[in-house]
């Protein structure tokens, strides 16, 4: 597809200020930045599946479609039977519905129209600002906050959900496009009380600085603007989780995982984020951003937006990304006339839609010739092939300790008999269990009680490890393999073979 830049010929009586109109023959660039957008990150989001937790959420999909959607642990030895509600199910269900009509690689494909969506949505929010130079950097410094969070994970469709509810909110369509938006988002992720909280603030910073004198009373405003669409998307959650397989159960998830504070300290991204992270200077660029633009506007309860996104910010490095994407509109709106380059006229719907499709054509040959499909690199998948060969993995009585990835990784590969030591699931393991698993990787003195009080017959862990080292000195611990930056063991004491 040429891409022009042209001037109007000089018949035209005056000449424009900006490239951004058409001329005879050609066509401005600037017009297409929305789709450059989508095509560049539709293209990025094709990269190879891997991710941990989407491992899982791909098993528990499998399972789901099977006919059994677990309500107790299905995976592992540790938490075997206890209550488990499957918060993202939907998503799980979604992933692996994809997978069994064409396959992985049709999963890659489907991820990255989804990334190509996200920025896209990104760019919409920017209209507001007007000027090109204002909503390629809003848009850019957006994307660099959320495209480390972006991927196969249920959360990607969070994201897209919440820009679209942002969408909604700031271009001021029906709040009944509510509805749909959060009764899906309740069953794909438990960010959906992020959501409404976010409605309410964005909701009010919209009645507040739409307000004009004589418009009526301030009440009534704010009931129209804020309460009825956070009081609609409420309704909506509630409904949408009554009709899932979890009911009420799926509404109580995100204020008991709230209350697991002492387990959740010990996950990166629930921890405080780092201040040096490309993420979080993105967001503490928009921030800055919004208070300009309250400074040269006025709007002032745009402050109180920014102060929640901080204080969001501030407790959880997850919620980095979120707080951009909530700041996108007010950072691009309050800088409108900056920039050298004016507003560009849109493209047809036609355009777009025959755009999107031929970006989706190229990443789909894309996702054709670069198999395989998954990046097992972080993975001991050859070990794990060797002892299931010996049946020393996924075999009831057999114990098999490794870190909480290649926990993810078993239950990939072996579904419900995984019989997994522990994965990424927070919300699922007893603390005691948790505190082990981090001795274990601090490479702790008490490692031989650790494993001991677990019955472990296998052991898996990184080359590089101190508990590796460790098992290299110990007479009751046999290497039975080494690849891919692991080493496998297993103990005399208890495993017939060793």
């Amino acid at each position: 597809m040429a891409l022009l830049i042209t001037t109007r010929v000089a018949s035209q009586p005056t000449a424009p200020d900006s490239p951004t109109e058409d001329a005879p023959g050609g066509v401005s660039l600037v017009r297409w930045l929305g789709v450059i957008w989508f095509a560049i990150a539709a293209l990025l989001g094709v990269k190879r599946l891997g991710d941990n937790s989407f491992l899982t959420h791909l098993a528990t999909g499998r399972l789901i479609l099977g006919g059994h959607a677990p309500h107790v642990d299905p995976y592992s030895f540790t938490a075997g039977g206890r209550p488990w509600v499957v918060q993202s199910w939907l998503a799980s269900v979604f992933d692996a519905s994809v997978e069994k009509l064409g396959g992985l690689g049709v999963l890659r494909w489907v991820t990255g129209a989804l990334m190509g969506l996200m920025v896209a949505l990104i760019w919409r929010l920017t209209a507001r600002g007007g000027d090109l130079m204002i909503r390629v950097a809003v848009t850019a410094l957006a994307t660099g906050a959320g495209i480390f969070w972006w991927g196969e994970r249920p959360q990607m469709l969070a994201f897209v959900l919440m820009a679209l509810m942002i969408v909604v909110t700031v271009e001021r369509r029906s709040m009944w496009w509510l509805a749909p938006i959060f009764a899906v988002w309740v069953n794909v992720h438990a960010s959906w009380p992020v959501g409404l909280a976010l409605l309410a603030a964005i909701g009010f910073c919209e009645t507040l600085a739409r307000r004009t004198p004589g418009s009526g009373g301030l009440r009534r405003d704010v009931i129209d603007g804020t309460v009825s669409p956070v009081v609609v998307a409420t309704c909506a959650s509630v409904l949408g989780a009554l009709v899932s397989p979890y009911g009420w159960s799926l509404l109580r998830f995100p204020l008991d995982m709230a209350q697991r504070s002492d387990t959740l300290r010990y996950i990166v991204e629930w921890q405080s984020p780092k201040l040096w992270s490309a993420d979080t200077a993105a967001l503490g660029v928009l921030l800055v951003l919004v208070g300009v633009g309250v400074w040269r506007r006025g709007h002032r309860s745009r402050l109180l937006l920014g102060g929640a996104v901080l204080a969001m910010a501030a407790v959880s490095a997850r919620n980095v990304p979120v707080g951009a994407l909530a700041l996108v509109p007010f950072a691009a709106a309050g800088l409108e006339g900056w920039g050298s380059v004016g507003r560009p006229a849109p493209l047809s719907r036609r355009t777009l839609v025959v755009s999107a499709v031929l970006v989706l054509a190229l990443a789909g040959g894309i996702v054709s010739v670069t198999p395989p499909h998954v990046n097992l690199d972080p993975y001991p998948a050859a070990l794990v092939d060797q002892l299931a060969q010996r049946r020393w993995v996924a075999t009831p009585g057999i114990q098999v300790v490794a870190p909480d990835y290649v926990g993810n990784f078993l239950e990939a590969r072996f579904g419900a008999d995984a019989n997994a030591f522990i994965d990424d699931r927070a919300e699922v393991y007893p603390l005691s269990v948790i505190e082990d698993y981090v001795g274990l990787l601090k490479g702790r003195s008490d490692w031989r009680g650790t494993l001991d009080r677990y019955g472990a017959d296998i052991v898996i862990w990184p080359v590089k490890e101190r508990l590796t080292a460790e098992l290299r000195a110990e007479p009751s611990w046999h290497r039975i393999g080494r690849a891919n930056g692991f080493e496998a063991w297993c103990n005399r004491n208890s495993l017939i073979g060793c």
